[in-house]
């Protein structure tokens, strides 16, 4: 049986630095920057002084019988809305799947219940 091919040691660390690089960028901008590139991305208006955030990209989740660490590359809120943003160096296949997973995750952290448990709302 024919053994799958591994990455070089050497394409992965490019990757990282390259991960590394675009997070800081985008965090360490001015906020108006970020705004800026959400209205591209996203079809959006916002004002350029609109607030900016970053929320948290990692979560546990389970994996099976055990739990595993869940990283999201990015999710940005602005004036209160939030948007995934993944960079990827390489091809993936299920990169729209993995997006959703961050959005939902992300979501889920944010929910808000009422008082009695009615009304579930995600955010």
């Amino acid at each position: 049986m024919r053994q799958p091919r591994r990455k070089p040691k050497q394409k992965r660390e490019t990757q990282h630095i390259f991960d590394l690089t675009i997070k800081y960028l985008l965090h360490e901008t001015n906020p108006a920057n970020t705004v800026s590139l959400i209205n591209a991305l996203f079809e959006k208006q916002y004002a350029y002084d609109s607030p900016v955030s970053f929320a948290k990209t990692e979560n546990v989740r389970k994996h099976g019988k055990s739990l595993a660490l869940f990283h999201a590359d990015t999710i940005v809120s602005v004036a209160d809305d939030h948007f995934a943003i993944e960079f990827q160096t390489s091809g993936n296949r299920i990169i729209g799947l993995r997006i959703f997973e961050y959005g939902f995750t992300s979501a889920l952290d944010r929910k808000r219940v009422s008082d009695n448990g009615d009304i579930i709302e995600m955010v």
